[in-house]
């Protein structure tokens, strides 16, 4: 019995932990190639609502990270430059490190009308 009882703790303590895991920590981090929050900093922020991007043009500095959030409810979308993808998605982040000066073009798979430019200085 003790040790059902131990099991059924852990088992609980997991589903605890795994509901308290914030709703809007980052989706995916293509700098580091893993999901989880980034180490870069991040200098700009893109809203995508509704197949938009805003705003559509930033300029950060190479080392800089862009991240785009995703606000419209139940609307599944994605961000695809050279180099770059994220997954689909219809909430959360994805963060995305520029490390070498240059213009990046993105878009939407999804919308057609949603594009972007990232003007990456040295």
């Amino acid at each position: 019995m003790r040790r059902f009882l131990g099991f059924c703790l852990t088992a609980g303590a997991g589903v605890v932990l795994a509901a308290c895991t914030p709703a809007n920590a980052p989706a995916q981090n293509s700098a580091l190639g893993a999901t989880g929050p980034s180490a870069a900093p991040v200098a700009a922020v893109v809203d995508l609502n509704y197949g938009v991007f805003a705003p559509a043009t930033v300029r950060i500095r190479a080392g800089q990270a862009v991240e785009w959030k995703w606000i419209a409810p139940n609307f599944p979308n994605d961000v695809a430059g050279k180099g770059f993808h994220s997954r689909v998605q219809a909430k959360g982040t994805y963060i995305h490190l520029f490390n070498r000066p240059g213009v990046y073009h993105y878009r939407s798979d999804f919308s057609h009308n949603a594009t972007g430019v990232i003007y990456v200085a040295p």
